[in-house]
């Protein structure tokens, strides 16, 4: 290799060693930039998140504020009689504990627990009862309540006229006896009393009332059931479907006002000391039948009950005399003549409150029915 040659390649070498410092020399400063416009960028995100942290620490403060002060406009009535009702619990707490030191020892400081708790703890069941389960009844609470509340009194008392201040005596004991239930006493005036409107107590009565009388209406009917039963000696009840009326027998009357209409029955109670009704045939209101007498429905027969008459003064005249017409009886007893039975006039005396000659005209219209609707003897369907 002659010199030039060598000269040229080594110029060759220098000038790519300088371009490959050249080249690492860019690459650095694109790094350098990289990373200063990375650093910068996070530094804009830490301070976007810190200013959104702050906004959002803001905004809930703002919330809190906020539900303080609504829950502060609900409450103010409440808030009203914090006073009335802690100082008084706060008095006779120390006052108790002190007494439970005199009578116990140190382990008698624990006596408000029961004296001053025990009332306590029955006040807040009852008002947390009111307001989680506004239909459950709460009277055995309050009862606990006060009665705890007297025990405490009493305690309280005994205390004033024992204390060894020197200052016992009836009046010392009736001013803690009071104040030891004065915070009771207040905090139930305000936070268990009635929470809703009359409209709603109204409504509430009404859902009572009906509740009370589809229960007397399903024990109707399920004493008036009649039973199924399947070869293996399986009993199940089958219910006569329809309308019925609930009617208490408070007097001989048993008709309904406006009479009822046909079909309807009336349920009146199984006896006079019973709260419970049975299902009878209803009877209609007196007066002509407008109409045909309707057709027997798929009622089942009546049960046969005795009913023991009123006693009546001698010589006074029995109510209601000819109330009852035939057509009235026809409907009374529309299931029985139907299968051909003719009730007696004794039950029809006590069923119909007749008197015994109406009862057996009655009897005699009823068996006149019954031979007209039965075929003629020797004629086949």
């Amino acid at each position: 290799m002659t010199m030039q040659a060598w000269r040229e390649e080594a110029r060759r070498d220098r000038a790519a060693r300088a371009q490959i410092d050249r080249d690492r020399d860019a690459a650095r400063a694109q790094l350098r930039i990289a990373q200063d416009r990375a650093a910068a960028q996070d530094r804009r995100d830490a301070r976007a998140a810190r200013a959104a942290a702050r906004q959002k620490a803001r905004k809930d403060r703002a919330a809190r504020r906020a539900k303080v002060a609504t829950w502060v406009r609900g409450h103010v009535i409440d808030l009203l009689f914090v006073p009335v009702i802690a100082v008084p619990g706060a008095l006779a707490w120390t006052a108790m504990a002190a007494f439970g030191a005199q009578v116990y020892g140190p382990a008698g400081v624990a006596l408000p627990a029961f004296s001053e708790g025990a009332m306590w703890a029955f006040a807040a069941a009852v008002t947390l009862t009111r307001r989680r389960h506004p239909d459950k009844p709460v009277w055995h609470l309050r009862a606990g309540t006060w009665v705890f509340a007297a025990a405490g009194a009493a305690m309280n008392f005994a205390h004033g006229l024992t204390t060894a201040t020197g200052l016992g005596g009836p009046a010392v004991g009736a001013v803690m006896a009071v104040v030891s239930v004065a915070g009771v006493t207040a905090h139930q005036l305000v936070t268990a009393g009635p929470r809703r409107t009359r409209a709603e107590r109204d409504q509430a009565r009404v859902a009572r009332a009906a509740a009370r009388r589809e229960l007397a209406g399903r024990r109707a009917a399920v004493r008036h059931a009649v039973a199924h039963l399947d070869e293996h000696g399986h009993a199940r009840l089958v219910y006569a479907p329809g309308l019925a009326a609930l009617a208490r027998r408070r007097s001989r009357t048993r008709l309904l006002t406006p009479a009822p209409p046909a079909g309807l029955r009336v349920l009146v109670p199984a006896g006079p000391t019973s709260p419970w009704p049975r299902p009878v045939p209803a009877l209609p209101a007196p007066g002509p039948a407008p109409g045909p007498a309707p057709a027997p429905g798929p009622a089942p027969a009546p049960r046969r009950t005795r009913t023991r008459s009123a006693p009546r003064t001698s010589g006074a005249p029995r109510t209601r005399p000819g109330a009852v017409t035939d057509e009235s009886a026809e409907v009374h007893y529309a299931a029985e003549l139907a299968d051909g039975q003719v009730p007696s006039a004794r039950r029809i005396k006590a069923e119909l409150h007749v008197g015994q000659d109406r009862a057996a005209q009655i009897h005699s219209h009823l068996a006149a029915v019954t031979a007209a609707a039965r075929p003629p003897a020797g004629r086949t369907a």
